[in-house]
């Protein structure tokens, strides 16, 4: 029976249910995620040669005739031993497998192909020791000769099953309908896509090999691009409410902070507030190095929108920084405002200073129109008791990158169908531009370069382990001039297997070592309130030193902290490091930040990097060269979200080059309808 790409595994004959189990684990349901499910790398185990050139080679792959096999039991090892001779009709060769005791039955008097390594063993003698066998048939091999595909795998699963399932598959697919258009293919040099993914699993040579990667990155690239447009223009389709510049109240507000706003500052708000004065949907996301002052930002498009009239959603990705925003647009409104703000987390529900005992109370408020700026984390969007607003006018996402495409929907979708409120994400993750364009195509973006008037540099220094008494002597100076220091670790528990620092036995070492000083721990595993509570001590001072993961990584603001150690620094990338030392240096006093480090892998060439680099972007650009791109700017966020698999974010130039062939194609058929195969495809993939 021929198959189609929605084909489940459970259809296919010759796959049982322990087989399908084992290939979920892989994320292989259907025949698409099957032929989707690309090599890791490729093996060369090059062309047939002849027994006589095998032994002179030492390695390679031989077709030969299985003349004799049987099979005995080691008594040295205790171990079964296949052993066989073939011959090509010119030459023969001793062969020899261990374990293997089925290989007699399999292999008996059959034609086979059989690649590995020539050995010469005093027990054995001059043999081809455990070889990849394949039977010869009329189609070509797979597993022995030529560049053969080597997949991720799960336990219970080997390669040559896979590699058998995945060309059975291929084999019995019939023509795939290609959804990119032909003349994109002919102007661009691309092949089909049957053809590619043919060549992607089995190519017979490198050139090969190419024309797919390049057929299938393409497709990633020009589907994301072309539906990132697609979004913005339905999205601009819509109406949105007209925010009208309230100029007293924003005055009045600016001049009640105790610092001058940044030209970038002032540049990026006065766009917001343009462009939600057009009543069609702002959706811009503002990128800004760490400590550029975003959240003020935020705030002053935030009431901006409750001047009009219009709630605002304020969400964030941990209750701390829901907990530290709620503090803060308290401090920063009450001054210039009487709108009533709340906070709606896992198990704090607050109502301007008042603490309310039900989630329910809170979400009827906000129903009633009564609780006009909410913020909140996950519980916003929580399946029970979903938020009804009365006049949604803004929503404010912190760290964009963190929060799936499905669970801003989950926010917007709550509004009429063609009534969107305005949308601002946050991110202090620094992304190179062509990067962001590409991921965030969808949506506008600025970004806020400058720090605050006043701010000194952070100085780091990076120490190997056996200079770690250096920094406790500078750490102690700074705690006597009342500063607070974090002290970062890796990993929470401490692990016999790995040579790393964890928070709770460097807890304990720090406790010893400065005794005369109030320490703290803090973790992922810490209770909600003893988070906050935790969080709160420390920027009074009544914590000196806080020893934590890295939970502080984002967004907190503890403006006393002068000092960070970085324990096992290279277990962190560049961009994390940077979020990191963010975390201080957020007054005028001069900072510090240490980083330890074991030089494994290419550890003193990241950090090097990091010391050298003077912005964010400069070290996203580092990270993505050295690192690659994995969780670094969040795009995989979860099952459903997209994943790509052939993209290699620091290829910038054929990015850039997909990005414009995907607006020229739109530009000149507006009517993208008119290419259904294509339309499905887009579809399919926006879902």
């Amino acid at each position: 029976m021929p198959f189609n790409l929605k084909t489940k595994l459970s259809e296919v004959k010759g796959i049982g249910a322990a087989k399908q189990k084992i290939l979920k684990k892989l994320g292989i349901q259907t025949i698409e995620d099957l032929i989707y499910y690309f090599p890791r790398a490729f093996e060369n185990r090059g062309n047939i040669l002849s027994i006589s050139q095998l032994k002179k080679i030492g390695k390679g792959c031989i077709k030969s005739h299985v003349k004799l096999i049987h099979q005995r039991r080691s008594y040295k090892k205790r171990i079964f031993l296949t052993e066989a001779i073939v011959s090509d009709g010119k030459d023969s060769l001793k062969v020899i497998w261990f374990n293997q005791p089925f290989l007699k039955r399999a292999l008996e008097n059959k034609q086979v192909y059989l690649s590995g390594q020539i050995n010469s063993d005093p027990s054995y003698g001059i043999a081809l020791i455990n070889p990849v066998w394949e039977i010869v048939k009329k189609t070509p091999p797979i597993h022995t000769q030529g560049l053969v595909p080597i997949y991720p795998l799960t336990e219970g699963i080997s390669q040559k099953q896979i590699r058998s399932l995945i060309w059975l598959t291929l084999s019995k697919i019939p023509s795939l309908k290609d959804w990119l258009p032909e003349e994109i293919k002919k102007q661009y040099g691309l092949i089909d896509l049957k053809k590619a993914l043919s060549q992607i699993h089995f190519p017979k040579n490198v050139k090969e090999l190419e024309q797919a990667k390049q057929r299938l990155k393409f497709d990633e690239l020009f589907l994301l691009a072309l539906s990132n447009k697609i979004i913005k223009k339905k999205i601009k389709e819509k109406s949105a409410p007209i925010i009208k510049f309230q100029e007293q109240i924003t005055k009045n507000f600016v001049q009640s902070l105790k610092f001058n706003l940044t030209s970038s500052q002032k540049r990026e708000s006065w766009k917001i507030l343009k462009e939600m004065e057009k009543g069609k949907p702002m959706n811009r996301l503002i990128i800004g190095d760490v400590g550029s002052g975003k959240t003020v930002v935020a705030l002053i498009a935030a009431l901006n929108c409750l001047a009009n009239g219009y709630q605002v959603v304020y969400m964030a990705p941990t209750e701390i920084l829901a907990q530290q925003f709620f503090d803060r647009a308290k401090q920063y409104l009450k001054k210039v405002t009487k709108k009533n703000i709340c906070l709606l987390s896992k198990n704090n529900y607050l109502f301007n200073n008042k603490k309310i005992k039900t989630k329910r109370t809170l979400v009827n408020y906000i129903k009633q129109g009564k609780a006009d700026l909410i913020v909140g984390t996950h519980s916003l969007i929580s399946q029970k008791n979903p938020l009804t607003f009365k006049n949604l006018g803004l929503i404010i996402i912190d760290e964009q990158h963190r929060f799936g495409v499905e669970q801003r929907a989950k926010l917007v979708t709550k509004e009429k169908k063609d009534f969107l409120p305005h949308f601002l994400s946050l991110s202090a993750t620094p992304i190179p531009r062509t990067l962001a364009l590409t991921l965030y195509g969808d949506i506008d973006i600025s970004y806020i370069s400058e720090l605050p008037a006043g701010r000194k540099a952070v100085i780091t220094k990076a120490f190997k382990e056996d200079e770690k008494e250096k920094a406790f002597e500078l750490i102690a100076q700074r705690l006597k001039n009342k500063e607070l220091v974090f002290i970062v670790c890796p990993l929470i528990n401490p692990s016999s297997k790995l040579e790393i620092r964890s928070v709770k036995e460097e807890y304990e070492n720090i406790k010893k070592r400065f005794s005369e000083y109030k320490v703290a721990i803090l973790h992922g595993k810490v209770k909600s309130e003893e988070k906050i509570k935790t969080i709160k001590d420390f920027k009074r001072g009544k914590i000196n030193i806080l020893v934590t993961s890295s939970l502080i990584e984002v967004g907190i603001d503890i403006p006393k902290a002068t000092t960070m150690l970085v324990e096992n620094a290279e277990r962190f990338g560049l961009a994390q490091l940077y979020q990191l030392r963010g975390r201080i240096g957020r007054n005028k006093k001069q900072a510090y930040c240490f980083l330890f480090y074991k030089n494994v892998g290419n550890a003193e060439q990241r950090i090097q990097a990091f010391l050298k680099a003077k912005t964010g972007i400069e070290i996203a650009e580092k990270d993505l060269l050295l690192r690659g791109p994995g969780e670094l700017f969040g795009y995989a966020q979860s099952g459903k979200s997209v994943k790509f698999k052939l993209i290699d974010f620091k290829e910038t130039e054929l990015i850039e080059q997909t990005r414009k062939i995907a607006n020229l194609f739109l530009k000149k058929h507006q009517d993208i309808k008119k290419f259904p195969l294509l339309w499905n495809k887009i579809k399919e993939y926006l879902k």
